[in-house]
């Protein structure tokens, strides 16, 4: 793994170094290990970094086990040549000749010599181990993985001749690799990284599909797998339009200010930076300095009003005889779940990317694919309104900095500087406030109708009178992921500020760039972006990058980029948001069938087994707590809510395009059909804890399967907890 030009980031001041080897010892790529936690990485990388006169000897190591849970490739080569019986790999690092702030490592595995390069001596050692695994595996030298193994002693049991696999480079993107399975007369594909890899998943898919069918044994979970006599379901494959709901604005759109406006016709592929500007033309020097939260008239920016409480939605849904009605906000977590395990996971398309990420992940981050996505659903006059719960969106107190100026941004980009000063900061102290002119206490929304679903989107800003886009924030990674790897004896909401030297200082590049945070967009909230630009017909997102004080510049991004980027086209966007729609619109009729007329919480979770693991609970009582004294109109109110016991579904996904079965993300286009099939399972009731700790970034703690013999009691109804009122 090379270092590229993340180490330009460093400044002389040893704080610098501290605050820097931090961050990247989080965030260095190491294809999937975003969720590392290296806070035990800290002594080493800060001992690296800091010491900026001192020639570190080399460093050698030679375990059976590496503790460091960081560690995924490391790990992975070391019991692979353990299952080999070949003696394990030596690591010697030690600092790269040439650029003194990485790390090189030399490996030797299987008489072989490997090399890796990192910022701390994990990351060098991991990548070595990443790059020696993937050879030593097409060499045949080790043993193969899993579901290759399993495959291979089922047709042997089964007396049937060996598979045969056939994998070659993908054709344009050599960075890939396609294997041909032939197995019991049948063939299976599959894609990887490396050779190794596309074995792997091709093998997956033959076990399981032949292992379904009987032609071989093998063990697979029964809560991964839908009951024989259980029926499939399939999803109608013709388009349901996302028709406009006609609706008067509530007050009229606001438009960019400080000649923002040109930042929309110039080439989005690259950021507009204030001193760069359009053109040659710099932009308003007024928009480098951010004003802090604590200096706004929070009186001046609308409230939030959930769904199940806008009048106007309710409605519309009951006039156009909706049976859901739901904001972006919340409804896109459910239907980025949805997309996940109609997709099989697909990965983002990172190959317009520069060659900085040609070995980072591809994979959405494990906060899209691990964190349950929690809602409320509030029936009134036969609709249901879908809550987000705001407990599991603010779970991060590190996070306030950023929700707040999400706010107060938007309306700083577009007032001239004057109003803003009059308007939206705070009175200097013992002056008569200003009164707030109504317009800007009002949200002004577009209104969709797709299947049974009322759909509400607030709409930022306007553009020559008809062309809408999103106004979004965005600050660097390293603010992002202070709360997990900053100072963690510093108060959560106060972590960021080691961060704020870290600067965006290139278009292209690992790190100090604009490409990064794009690359981390587009595996974060890239899903979510297009989801929300779509439901509110708009055309885009006006992107601000900035660190919380200093804004570094701007970037317009069209809605067919990022469905590009995302789903692979805008023709596969629009099916998979066709299909997902139609898949959650029955998933809820088949919830809500069992809760007329009570508040339900409700709980999705996409899983590897390709099934979403569902849970509801009945809210029997909800209880409104005071707002803290100081924090009036800043926070909604709380709640104490009070659950009942859960109910558990499986649901589970197939697709087919053009009649063939398929577990692979293949592209298709408009001469295609993408054939979706369900099956929703009821598990039973008190099977799964009724609430799970707001900090959960993983699946849900007990196994969604019946209560064994033995196994504890489920919980008893009543569970108390609270949460912020929506």
């Amino acid at each position: 793994m090379r270092a590229h030009k993340c180490v330009l980031g460093l400044l002389s001041r040893e704080r610098s170094y501290v605050v820097f080897s931090r961050l990247v010892a989080k965030h260095f790529p190491r294809r999937l290990s975003s969720n590392s936690n290296v806070l035990a990485e800290y002594a080493t990388s800060l001992r690296i970094l800091s010491n900026k006169t001192t020639k570190s000897p080399p460093q050698i190591s030679s375990l059976s086990d590496p503790p460091d849970s960081a560690l995924a490739f490391k790990r992975r080569l070391v019991r692979a040549m353990q299952r080999a019986k070949l003696p394990l790999p030596t690591f010697t690092t030690a600092k790269f000749e040439g650029e003194p702030h990485v790390v090189a490592c030399k490996l030797i595995a299987a008489g072989q010599t490997f090399e890796g390069k990192g910022i701390t001596e994990s990351d060098a050692e991991d990548a070595a181990a990443n790059v020696a695994y993937n050879a030593l595996m097409d060499s045949k030298q080790l043993p193969p993985p899993t579901f290759t193994r399993k495959l291979l002693e089922a047709m042997t049991r089964a007396k049937l001749p060996p598979p045969v696999f056939t994998t070659a480079p993908v054709e344009g993107d050599p960075r890939s690799f396609h294997c041909s399975l032939a197995a019991a007369g049948r063939t299976f594909e599959g894609r990887g990284e490396s050779q190794s890899d596309a074995e792997h998943t091709a093998a997956r898919t033959a076990f399981q599909t032949l292992k379904e069918s009987g032609v071989i044994t093998g063990v697979i979970s029964p809560a991964q797998r839908p009951p024989p006599t259980s029926d499939w379901r399939s999803l109608p494959t013709a388009l349901a339009a996302l028709r406009p709901v006609p609706s008067r604005w509530a007050a009229p759109v606001p438009r960019l200010a400080h000649g923002l406006s040109r930042v929309l016709h110039a080439d989005n592929a690259v950021a507009t930076t204030l001193r760069g500007g359009v053109a040659g033309e710099p932009l308003s020097p007024y928009l480098h300095r951010i004003v802090q939260p604590e200096r706004i008239n929070w009186e001046a920016i609308p409230p939030f009003t959930p769904a199940s409480r806008d009048a106007s939605l309710h409605a519309l849904a009951v006039s156009h005889r909706a049976r859901y009605k739901a904001s972006t906000s919340s409804i896109t977590g459910l239907l980025s779940h949805c997309y996940q395990v109609v997709s099989n996971f697909r990965p983002v398309e990172t190959r317009a990317l520069s060659k900085s990420f040609k070995d980072a992940s591809s994979s959405f981050t494990l906060t899209q694919l691990k964190k349950p996505v929690v809602v409320f659903l509030r029936p009134r006059d036969g609709v249901w309104g879908i809550d987000s719960d705001p407990e599991r969106v603010n779970d991060m107190a590190g996070n306030q900095i950023l929700i707040d100026l999400g706010k107060t941004m938007e309306r700083m980009l577009t007032m001239r500087p004057a109003d803003f000063r009059r308007l939206v900061i705070k009175a200097p102290g013992g002056a008569e406030p200003v009164e707030i002119p109504r317009e800007m206490q009002l949200s002004t929304y577009n209104f969709s109708r797709v299947g049974d679903f009322m759909l509400r989107s607030q709409l930022d800003c306007i553009y020559r009178g008809n062309q809408i886009f999103d106004l979004k924030t965005r600050a660097t990674h390293a603010i992002r992921n202070a709360g997990r790897c900053g100072n963690q004896e510093a108060e959560p909401n106060k972590r960021y500020l080691d961060f704020l030297d870290y600067r965006i200082k290139y278009q292209e590049g690992l790190f100090n760039s604009f490409e990064r945070e794009i690359y981390d967009m587009m595996r974060s909230c890239f899903l979510k972006y297009c989801y929300q630009i779509r439901i509110g017909r708009m055309d885009g997102a006006f992107v601000t990058y900035h660190n919380t004080r200093e804004i570094f510049g701007f970037q317009y991004l069209t809605l067919d980029l990022m469905d590009a980027r995302t789903f692979g086209s805008p023709h596969m966007a629009g099916v998979y948001f066709d299909r997902g729609c139609k898949l959650l619109e029955r998933l809820l009729d088949e919830v809500v069938a069992g809760y007329r007329g009570q508040t339900v919480r409700l709980s999705l979770l996409p899983q590897r087994g390709r099934y979403l693991l569902i849970q509801a609970n009945p809210v029997l009582s909800e209880v409104l707590l005071p707002v803290p004294p100081g924090l009036e109109g800043k926070e909604d109110p709380k709640v104490a809510v009070t659950l009942g016991p859960t109910t558990t579904w499986n649901l589970w996904v197939s697709t087919a395009i053009n009649g063939k079965p398929t577990e692979q993300p293949w592209n298709f286009g408009p001469d295609d059909a993408l054939e979706v099939s369900y099956n929703m399972v009821k598990l039973g009731t008190g099977i799964l804890a009724a609430r799970p700790p707001a900090s959960a970034m993983s699946p849900l703690s007990t196994a969604a399967s019946p209560v064994a013999a033995g196994a504890p009691p489920p919980p008893a109804a009543g569970q108390l907890r609270s949460a912020t009122a929506t």
